[in-house]
This record gives C-alpha cells, structure tokens and sequence, in this order.
C-alpha cells in the first residue's frame, strides 16, 4: 500500500500545474511574523485573484484558515479553496 501524499508534494504539484496554465503562484509562507491562517498558495491570472489551502485527505481546517478565508472572499471578493490534489486544484481554477 502506498503512502498517501504529503502536503509539501500536493502544493508543488498544484504550482507546477498551475503556472503551466498560466497563472502567477505565489506560496504564503507561514512564520513567527505571517498573519494565522492564510491560505497556502495566492494565484492570480488575468486580473482575477484565488487563494488556496492545501490539506492532505485527512487534513482539517484549523479554526484560524476558517476565519483568515472567510475575510478573504468577504473583504477582497477573492475565492479560496480548500484542495485536497492537484486534479481538484485545477478544477476550481476552471470552475
């Protein structure tokens, strides 16, 4: 049986995967001095922006990325995802 993907993997391959279609990826780092619970990974393409949170299948959303998008697509009418593959990634790129 085969171990399931790390987080680290899932997010360079939605980046990969992403610029390959053209669209700017900018991985948020987390840090002492980064805001709680931004989104992993801002795309933007063609004057639109989108921002991601990557979760391994078993991951779960911390109380702080609930909030941190929620202000997000309130504040800046930008979309955020929680993605759990690249394959899910780029259907919400499309949709």
């Amino acid at each position: 049986m085969m171990p399931a993907p790390r987080e680290k993997s899932i997010t360079n391959a939605i980046m990969k995967a992403a610029r390959e279609r053209g669209w700017w990826v900018l991985k948020l780092a987390a840090g002492p001095w980064q805001t709680p619970g931004l989104p992993d990974l801002l795309l933007i393409r063609g004057g639109t922006a989108r921002f991601m949170e990557v979760k391994t299948s078993t991951g779960r959303v911390t109380p702080h990325q609930q909030a941190r998008m929620t202000e997000i697509e309130r504040y800046a009418g930008a979309r955020c995802d929680v993605v759990r593959s690249r394959d899910e990634a780029l259907a919400a790129l499309d949709s």
